[in-house]
């Protein structure tokens, strides 16, 4: 077993879990760009769930830990262990819808072999350029890294916007500030120009709906 194999089980876990106790859910950052096509690894596990009827986050951990043996908690940590690979721990962030910026709702298409809900990609791709362009002229390594993953991300998922003839759906997003939006993508746009990104420049502005280009790009 390799750790994307156990990645992909903990998903599969995960969400039959969550589709038992009817807990609405969609995997985001960079395990969601895997299932899009992206061969980057990444080392944990993000999913953006949908509380309701007072249900908390706590309480939806406790149904994963007495549903299946495999989920743990450690220093409040959630992981998933394979019993054939125990060297392999995957580390879970479970995100509430609306938390931390995250879109207040869920738009979720369903895409691989064990067809895992993901936050669908003209929208993932927005949770990702918002987080991308706070790292944009750090020098510090650790962000300087974060930044190289996160654009790498971005650009497999306008890959798979531009193949299927999607663009970034800004008002799917529900922001309640969409002016930051529109200016996290400008200066991801103008990150693509300074870097002399010319092909990244006009597969973005394709990617804009002609309405939100003129929000992003008034020049």
């Amino acid at each position: 077993m390799h750790w994307e194999d156990a990645q992909r089980m903990a998903a599969s876990a995960l969400s039959a879990v969550l589709t038992n106790h009817h807990v609405e859910h969609a995997f985001i950052g960079g395990f969601a760009v895997q299932i899009i096509g992206s061969l980057r690894r990444t080392e944990d596990i993000d999913v953006q769930i949908g509380l309701t009827d007072g249900t908390s986050r706590e309480q939806v951990v406790q149904h994963l830990l007495a549903a299946d043996s495999r989920f743990s908690v450690r220093d409040t940590k959630l992981s998933f262990t394979p019993a054939e690979a125990p060297e392999y721990s995957v580390p879970i962030e479970t995100l509430p819808v609306g938390s931390l910026g995250l879109p207040p709702a869920l738009d979720i298409i369903r895409l691989g072999d064990a067809q895992y809900p993901i936050l669908r990609p003209s929208v993932l791709i927005l949770t990702e350029i918002k987080r991308c362009v706070h790292f944009i002229g750090s020098t510090r390594p650790k962000s300087m890294h974060k930044l190289e993953s996160d654009l790498d991300d971005i650009e497999n998922i306008l890959l798979y916007l531009k193949k299927h003839g999607e663009k970034i759906n800004f008002a799917s997003y529900s922001s309640p500030t969409p002016d930051r939006l529109y200016a996290a993508v400008g200066k991801l746009l103008q990150h693509y120009r300074s870097e002399g990104l010319d092909d990244m420049v006009d597969t973005l502005l394709w990617a804009l709906e002609e309405s939100d280009r003129a929000k992003v790009d008034p020049a």
